[in-house]
């Protein structure tokens, strides 16, 4: 949070208990969770942001290259 401009912090956050930062509701309310097959799967398009977290490192180097391009054109 250090480096999100101060008007962002405004805008999709909500301040609690001094220092704790909140993703304000009305950002929360609009995302989507979902299942998905990476190398199997089509993938979504026109995505504001896809959290991938350990899951590459068990790829090999041709799936993660080919995950990325994936990635970049969602």
């Amino acid at each position: 949070m250090l480096e999100v401009p101060a008007e962002s912090k405004q805008k999709y956050f909500i301040m609690e208990k001094g220092k704790l930062h909140k993703v304000d509701d009305r950002i929360k309310n609009s995302v989507e969770f979902k299942r998905h097959n990476l190398l199997a799967d089509p993938f979504e398009t026109q995505c504001d942001l896809i959290i991938c977290r350990n899951v590459l490192i068990y790829f090999t180097e041709q799936a993660k290259d080919q995950t990325y391009y994936n990635f970049s054109r969602a």
